[in-house]
Protein backbone atom coordinates (compact mmCIF):
# COMPACT_ATOMS: atom_id res chain seq x y z
CA UNK A 1 0.00 0.00 0.00
CA UNK A 2 3.10 2.26 0.68
CA UNK A 3 4.68 1.58 -3.33
CA UNK A 4 2.33 0.34 -5.10
CA UNK A 5 3.68 -2.74 -6.30
CA UNK A 6 3.14 -6.30 -4.62
CA UNK A 7 6.33 -8.28 -4.20
CA UNK A 8 6.53 -12.16 -4.20
CA UNK A 9 10.16 -13.79 -3.75
CA UNK A 10 10.98 -17.88 -4.72
CA UNK A 11 13.95 -19.28 -4.74
CA UNK A 12 14.52 -22.84 -5.99
CA UNK A 13 17.63 -24.86 -5.91
CA UNK A 14 20.47 -23.59 -8.64
CA UNK A 15 23.69 -25.67 -9.62
CA UNK A 16 25.28 -25.86 -13.42
CA UNK A 17 25.80 -29.37 -13.13
CA UNK A 18 22.47 -30.31 -13.31
CA UNK A 19 22.17 -29.41 -16.98
CA UNK A 20 24.71 -32.02 -17.83
CA UNK A 21 23.83 -34.56 -15.16
CA UNK A 22 19.85 -34.49 -15.50
CA UNK A 23 18.20 -33.04 -17.87
CA UNK A 24 14.92 -33.82 -16.24
CA UNK A 25 16.02 -31.51 -13.42
CA UNK A 26 15.48 -28.05 -14.50
CA UNK A 27 12.15 -28.90 -15.76
CA UNK A 28 11.31 -29.99 -11.99
CA UNK A 29 12.25 -26.68 -10.64
CA UNK A 30 10.45 -24.62 -13.19
CA UNK A 31 7.34 -26.59 -12.16
CA UNK A 32 7.23 -26.80 -8.87
CA UNK A 33 8.76 -22.76 -8.31
CA UNK A 34 5.45 -22.11 -10.47
CA UNK A 35 3.62 -23.99 -8.33
CA UNK A 36 4.64 -22.17 -5.52
CA UNK A 37 3.63 -19.01 -6.70
CA UNK A 38 0.39 -19.94 -8.29
CA UNK A 39 -0.30 -21.13 -4.49
CA UNK A 40 1.31 -17.86 -3.11
CA UNK A 41 -0.20 -15.90 -5.67
CA UNK A 42 -3.87 -17.00 -6.57
CA UNK A 43 -5.87 -13.79 -5.28
CA UNK A 44 -3.98 -11.67 -6.93
CA UNK A 45 -4.24 -13.45 -10.48
CA UNK A 46 -8.17 -13.40 -9.92
CA UNK A 47 -8.44 -10.08 -9.65
CA UNK A 48 -6.09 -9.30 -12.26
CA UNK A 49 -8.03 -11.61 -14.96
CA UNK A 50 -11.27 -10.19 -13.63
CA UNK A 51 -10.30 -7.21 -13.97
CA UNK A 52 -9.06 -7.37 -17.72
CA UNK A 53 -11.92 -9.78 -18.47
CA UNK A 54 -14.43 -7.40 -17.35
CA UNK A 55 -12.61 -3.85 -19.38
CA UNK A 56 -12.76 -6.53 -22.55
CA UNK A 57 -15.88 -7.67 -22.54
CA UNK A 58 -17.39 -4.66 -21.24
CA UNK A 59 -16.96 -3.36 -25.08
CA UNK A 60 -19.59 -5.77 -27.44
CA UNK A 61 -17.30 -5.84 -30.45
CA UNK A 62 -14.63 -7.34 -28.01
CA UNK A 63 -16.69 -9.99 -27.18
CA UNK A 64 -16.90 -12.43 -30.32
CA UNK A 65 -12.86 -11.50 -30.98
CA UNK A 66 -11.72 -12.31 -27.49
CA UNK A 67 -13.06 -15.53 -28.16
CA UNK A 68 -10.86 -15.88 -30.70
CA UNK A 69 -7.95 -15.23 -28.80
CA UNK A 70 -8.63 -17.70 -26.64
CA UNK A 71 -9.09 -20.22 -29.18
CA UNK A 72 -5.71 -18.68 -30.29
CA UNK A 73 -3.70 -19.26 -27.40
CA UNK A 74 -5.31 -23.02 -27.03
CA UNK A 75 -3.83 -23.22 -30.82
CA UNK A 76 -0.31 -22.10 -28.58
CA UNK A 77 -0.38 -24.29 -25.87
CA UNK A 78 -1.38 -27.49 -28.34
CA UNK A 79 1.46 -26.49 -30.79
CA UNK A 80 4.21 -26.06 -27.63
CA UNK A 81 3.23 -29.69 -26.43
CA UNK A 82 3.27 -31.19 -29.53
CA UNK A 83 6.79 -29.68 -30.41
CA UNK A 84 8.19 -30.83 -26.50
CA UNK A 85 7.36 -34.34 -27.40
CA UNK A 86 9.19 -34.24 -30.78
CA UNK A 87 12.32 -32.17 -29.21
CA UNK A 88 15.59 -33.45 -30.86
CA UNK A 89 13.52 -33.97 -34.16
CA UNK A 90 11.67 -30.61 -34.60
CA UNK A 91 14.82 -28.55 -33.75
CA UNK A 92 17.89 -30.07 -35.24
CA UNK A 93 20.52 -26.98 -34.55
CA UNK A 94 22.60 -25.51 -30.91
CA UNK A 95 20.55 -22.11 -31.55
CA UNK A 96 17.47 -23.50 -31.98
CA UNK A 97 17.69 -26.09 -29.01
CA UNK A 98 19.12 -23.45 -26.79
CA UNK A 99 16.25 -20.95 -27.60
CA UNK A 100 13.38 -23.61 -27.42
CA UNK A 101 14.89 -25.61 -24.41
CA UNK A 102 14.38 -22.41 -22.21
CA UNK A 103 10.89 -21.71 -23.90
CA UNK A 104 9.68 -24.91 -22.43
CA UNK A 105 11.36 -24.74 -19.24
CA UNK A 106 9.19 -21.20 -19.00
CA UNK A 107 6.07 -22.89 -20.26
CA UNK A 108 6.66 -25.88 -17.66
CA UNK A 109 6.97 -23.49 -14.75
CA UNK A 110 3.01 -21.78 -16.26
CA UNK A 111 1.98 -25.16 -16.10
CA UNK A 112 2.88 -25.47 -12.29
CA UNK A 113 1.52 -22.08 -11.59
CA UNK A 114 -1.93 -23.17 -13.25
CA UNK A 115 -1.87 -25.88 -11.48
CA UNK A 116 -0.88 -24.22 -7.96
CA UNK A 117 -3.78 -21.35 -8.61
CA UNK A 118 -6.69 -23.72 -9.40
CA UNK A 119 -5.68 -25.76 -6.55
CA UNK A 120 -6.00 -23.01 -3.69
CA UNK A 121 -8.89 -21.39 -5.77
CA UNK A 122 -10.78 -24.54 -5.48
CA UNK A 123 -9.28 -24.89 -1.34
CA UNK A 124 -10.54 -20.88 -0.94
CA UNK A 125 -13.62 -21.25 -2.17
CA UNK A 126 -14.51 -24.58 -0.12
CA UNK A 127 -13.52 -22.86 3.06
CA UNK A 128 -15.11 -19.54 2.31
CA UNK A 129 -18.39 -21.50 0.71
CA UNK A 130 -19.67 -18.00 -0.66
CA UNK A 131 -21.61 -18.08 -3.57
CA UNK A 132 -21.28 -14.77 -4.66
CA UNK A 133 -17.28 -14.24 -4.45
CA UNK A 134 -16.74 -18.00 -5.69
CA UNK A 135 -13.15 -17.34 -7.99
CA UNK A 136 -13.14 -19.22 -10.93
CA UNK A 137 -10.57 -21.89 -12.07
CA UNK A 138 -8.04 -20.83 -14.85
CA UNK A 139 -6.96 -22.75 -18.11
CA UNK A 140 -3.91 -22.33 -20.07
CA UNK A 141 -5.56 -20.23 -22.17
CA UNK A 142 -6.40 -18.27 -19.62
CA UNK A 143 -3.12 -17.89 -18.16
CA UNK A 144 -1.62 -17.31 -21.60
CA UNK A 145 -4.28 -14.53 -22.19
CA UNK A 146 -2.48 -13.14 -18.31
CA UNK A 147 1.00 -13.24 -19.88
CA UNK A 148 0.49 -11.38 -23.31
CA UNK A 149 -1.80 -8.95 -21.46
CA UNK A 150 0.02 -6.11 -23.35
CA UNK A 151 -0.55 -7.49 -26.59
CA UNK A 152 -4.05 -8.31 -26.21
CA UNK A 153 -4.98 -4.75 -28.03
CA UNK A 154 -2.94 -5.93 -30.76
CA UNK A 155 -4.68 -9.36 -31.40
CA UNK A 156 -8.27 -8.13 -30.77
CA UNK A 157 -7.37 -5.78 -33.14
CA UNK A 158 -6.27 -8.51 -35.62
CA UNK A 159 -9.13 -10.39 -35.41
CA UNK A 160 -11.13 -7.90 -36.70
CA UNK A 161 -8.84 -4.59 -37.80
CA UNK A 162 -10.27 -1.21 -38.72
CA UNK A 163 -8.75 1.16 -40.61
CA UNK A 164 -10.16 4.13 -43.00
CA UNK A 165 -13.87 3.23 -41.75
CA UNK A 166 -13.44 -0.54 -43.00
CA UNK A 167 -13.44 -3.52 -41.28
CA UNK A 168 -10.94 -6.34 -42.42
CA UNK A 169 -11.23 -9.83 -40.96
CA UNK A 170 -8.68 -12.36 -40.66
CA UNK A 171 -9.74 -15.41 -43.24
CA UNK A 172 -10.86 -12.96 -45.63
CA UNK A 173 -9.85 -12.87 -48.94
CA UNK A 174 -6.81 -10.90 -49.38
CA UNK A 175 -6.81 -9.47 -45.17
CA UNK A 176 -3.11 -8.55 -44.89
CA UNK A 177 -3.30 -7.12 -48.22
CA UNK A 178 -6.32 -4.74 -47.68
CA UNK A 179 -5.71 -4.98 -43.67
CA UNK A 180 -2.22 -3.54 -43.68
CA UNK A 181 -1.27 -3.52 -47.53
CA UNK A 182 1.78 -6.49 -47.11
CA UNK A 183 1.51 -9.86 -48.83
CA UNK A 184 0.69 -12.65 -46.72
CA UNK A 185 3.86 -14.41 -46.90
CA UNK A 186 5.03 -11.51 -44.77
CA UNK A 187 4.17 -11.91 -40.97
CA UNK A 188 7.21 -9.47 -39.93
CA UNK A 189 5.96 -6.37 -41.51
CA UNK A 190 2.50 -7.14 -40.43
CA UNK A 191 3.34 -7.61 -36.97
CA UNK A 192 5.20 -3.84 -37.61
CA UNK A 193 1.91 -2.64 -38.98
CA UNK A 194 -0.14 -3.80 -36.26
CA UNK A 195 2.27 -2.41 -33.80
CA UNK A 196 1.67 1.17 -34.62
CA UNK A 197 -1.63 1.07 -32.47
CA UNK A 198 0.85 0.07 -29.79
CA UNK A 199 0.20 2.06 -26.40
CA UNK A 200 3.36 1.16 -23.91
CA UNK A 201 6.75 1.96 -23.64
CA UNK A 202 9.85 0.44 -22.63
CA UNK A 203 13.53 1.46 -22.21
CA UNK A 204 16.54 -1.37 -21.90
CA UNK A 205 20.15 0.01 -20.71
CA UNK A 206 23.02 -2.34 -20.80
CA UNK A 207 25.64 -1.49 -18.49
CA UNK A 208 29.73 -2.75 -19.47
CA UNK A 209 32.44 -2.15 -17.33
CA UNK A 210 36.02 -1.44 -18.20
CA UNK A 211 36.72 -4.35 -20.04
CA UNK A 212 33.54 -3.89 -21.75
CA UNK A 213 31.69 -6.80 -20.50
CA UNK A 214 28.02 -6.45 -19.96
CA UNK A 215 27.63 -6.23 -15.89
CA UNK A 216 24.04 -4.94 -15.05
CA UNK A 217 20.94 -4.46 -16.95
CA UNK A 218 18.80 -1.70 -16.34
CA UNK A 219 14.89 -1.12 -17.36
CA UNK A 220 12.04 0.95 -17.47
CA UNK A 221 8.71 0.55 -18.74
CA UNK A 222 5.51 2.85 -19.12
CA UNK A 223 2.13 1.41 -19.02
CA UNK A 224 -0.97 3.33 -20.81
CA UNK A 225 -3.58 1.57 -19.79
CA UNK A 226 -6.71 1.78 -17.66
CA UNK A 227 -7.00 2.03 -13.35
CA UNK A 228 -7.42 -1.26 -13.16
CA UNK A 229 -4.16 -2.80 -14.23
CA UNK A 230 -2.52 -0.79 -11.58
CA UNK A 231 -1.98 -3.59 -9.62
CA UNK A 232 1.51 -4.87 -10.06
CA UNK A 233 3.79 -8.06 -8.59
CA UNK A 234 7.38 -7.40 -8.90
CA UNK A 235 8.89 -11.11 -9.01
CA UNK A 236 12.61 -11.99 -7.97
Amino acid sequence: MEKGWDKISLNTFRNTQCFTEDKLLPFIQAYLGGYLEGRLEYKATNDFYNNMDYNINSHSWNIKNFKKTKEFFNDVNTYLLDNLGKFDEKYTTDEEKDYYYKIYIFFTQLQGYLRGHNFSVNLSNKINNDDKNMMKELSIADLLIIQADGEIPELLHYFNYKINGKTYRLGQKDYFKNAFDVPEEDPVKAYKRLKWRSRCSAMIKLLKDENGKVSDIFSGHTTWTDYSEIYRVIKQ
